[in-house]
């Protein structure tokens, strides 16, 4: 799908696409079961990436990662009010604890995906990267060199 972000065209990927390039399993929160590449939900384009719940909006993907004090998946619940598509999450969390935290907030998962990755953190931001149009791929790099006269450059 083309979007005009910051009037760049880039074409965003679909959840498969994603998982394609980044590996681990998706599966349907509401029944656990595992998501096949045909199933329309895979066909979404998340718009961006979050790992804060209250930033999430419809369709964006937000990465339930553990933290120091707080565990993510803490705040899946909340994403998928906002109108979280997908959520990415450690595969050591198993989806019935997903399923538990959304059924003990009140809120009914039945077509969110969760894409468990047992790198979950590590990929992240490559993830974000591949979202985004792969922004880093057209930055210029320049370095200056030498002993002398870069403090007055």
């Amino acid at each position: 799908m083309l979007t005009n972000d910051a009037a760049t065209l880039i074409e965003r990927p679909t959840i498969w696409e994603l998982l394609d390039a980044h590996g681990g399993i998706l599966f349907s929160l509401d029944t656990g079961a595992p998501v096949a590449s045909t199933d329309p939900r895979t066909a979404q384009t998340p718009v961006d990436v979050h790992l804060h719940s209250a930033r999430v909006h419809g369709g964006d993907l937000f990465a339930a990662l553990p933290g120091l004090r707080i565990d993510g998946v803490e705040f899946v619940p909340d994403a998928i009010r906002r109108g979280a598509a997908v959520v990415l999450a450690p595969a050591d969390r198993p989806i019935a604890m997903l399923r538990e935290r959304c059924e003990a907030a009140g809120v009914e998962p039945a077509s969110t995906i969760v894409w468990m990755h047992p790198r979950a953190r590590s990929v992240v931001g490559a993830i974000v990267d591949h979202v985004h149009g792969r922004p880093a791929a057209s930055l210029f790099l320049a370095g200056v060199t030498g002993t002398n006269g870069k403090t007055s450059v």
